[in-house]
């Protein structure tokens, strides 16, 4: 196995329109000690090859508003 595909493996690919998204992200999860590769689009990261893709949006983490 060569270097680039063992490196990828471990690598999450963050895919986000939104620079301060996509600079949360990165620090985070490398903070948690993951690489962390950057596609500023859903173009660029179906052009990336051999990642695994988790399709999670921001918006679902956002905390509901409250009802009154």
């Amino acid at each position: 196995m060569s270097v680039a595909a063992i490196a990828q493996e471990n690598t999450i690919l963050v895919v986000d329109d939104t620079p301060t998204n996509l600079q949360v992200l990165f620090d985070l999860l490398s903070e948690q000690g993951y690489r962390v590769a950057i596609a500023k689009n859903g173009e660029t990261a179906l052009q990336r090859q051999g990642y695994f893709i988790l399709n999670k949006s921001l918006s679902m983490l956002r905390p509901k508003p409250a009802r009154r």
